[in-house]
């Protein structure tokens, strides 16, 4: 098991898998319980368990995100 930041996770989500997930939508269904991570150890940043990123991308993939509005 490797944690890495959720910032980096959603990295490699998006060059890997092709998303297009910003991070207040990733950062929206981790806190949701919809992705699982845990707090750092200081509690400052989410970690992801790097074994999980293809079953994260199956569901995520799988998930209606909601749009957000464009600063028109």
């Amino acid at each position: 098991m490797t944690n890495i930041r959720a910032t980096d996770a959603l990295r490699l989500l998006n060059l890997e898998h092709g998303f297009d997930v910003s991070y207040p939508q990733f950062s929206r269904l981790i806190a949701a319980g919809r992705i699982p991570a845990e707090r750092s150890d200081d509690g400052r940043m989410w970690l992801i368990d790097e074994d999980n990123l293809d079953r994260i991308a199956a569901s995520v993939s799988a998930l209606p995100l909601r749009r957000t509005r464009s600063a028109a």
